[in-house]
């Protein structure tokens, strides 16, 4: 199998790698990438839809088996994976950070979103797949998506979806051969979102002001409230409430 397949269209890249290698395990080795020219329906975290227009986004997904891997480290992939899209788009003249868990940001505003689906074997990663989805060539958005940004309206500049999926690619092939590191997760604090100051947050109690302290290895997120309270948050637990623009 090609290690990185183009195809025109699919509903998601990453159910699209789970049916190819549902099909045929065998051909399947760590690093086999899709990359489509359209979603048409595309995921997010927790069953979320990811808005893609024909052509004018990076639509790509990755088979990875990592290398014995603990179901309860396997946070770190996650931060492994949002590291390498800053890379990249740092590649491509963005400054871009990382909203946790898994969204990429430029400014206020979202540039790209990650969604990471696990199998497990035991207490162990079996594979996984890293589905990203970056907005590259939107001259705008539906008025709904008052938050989105591409590179285009950054930059200025058009870009060739296959050409940096192929770039893309290549970096997560070989960042991810790497070690997960304490400067990696160093890295990632300094990458944040958000990193300094208070902002405002909800949770199911209502809004309030707090900054973060840290992420923990299980990927919870540490907040301090600005009346000196700790609060521990799980995925989807707590909504970063964005600026009016």
């Amino acid at each position: 199998m090609p290690t990185l397949l183009h195809i025109e269209r699919c509903h998601s890249t990453n159910a699209y790698l789970q049916e190819r290698f549902k099909e045929n395990p065998e051909a399947f080795k760590t690093g086999c990438g899709v990359l489509s020219d359209e979603q048409t329906a595309g995921r997010g975290q927790m069953g979320n839809t990811w808005h893609s227009e024909t052509t004018a986004n990076l639509n790509y997904s990755l088979w990875h088996r990592p290398d014995s891997l603990k179901a309860s480290d396997s946070f770190r992939l996650s931060q492994q994976t949002a590291l390498i899209c800053v890379d990249f788009l740092n590649e491509l003249g963005i400054h871009a950070c990382i909203k946790w868990p898994n969204d990429l940001f430029f400014g206020d505003l979202k540039i790209g979103g990650i969604l990471i689906e696990n199998t497990l074997s035991g207490n162990h990663v079996d594979h996984s797949i890293l589905g990203i989805g970056i907005n590259l060539n939107n001259p705008s958005f539906p008025k709904s998506l008052t938050h989105a940004v591409s590179a285009f309206q950054i930059t200025g500049e058009r870009y060739d979806c296959l050409r940096c999926g192929q770039r893309l690619h290549n970096l997560l092939q070989q960042g991810l051969s790497n070690t997960f590191k304490q400067e990696d997760h160093d890295r990632y604090m300094d990458c944040l979102y958000r990193k300094e100051g208070y902002h405002t947050y909800r949770d199911q109690t209502g809004a309030f002001q707090a900054r973060i302290l840290s992420i923990a290895p299980s990927g919870h997120l540490l907040l301090e409230t600005d009346r000196a309270e700790r609060k521990t948050f799980a995925f989807k637990e707590v909504e970063f409430v964005l600026p009016v623009l």
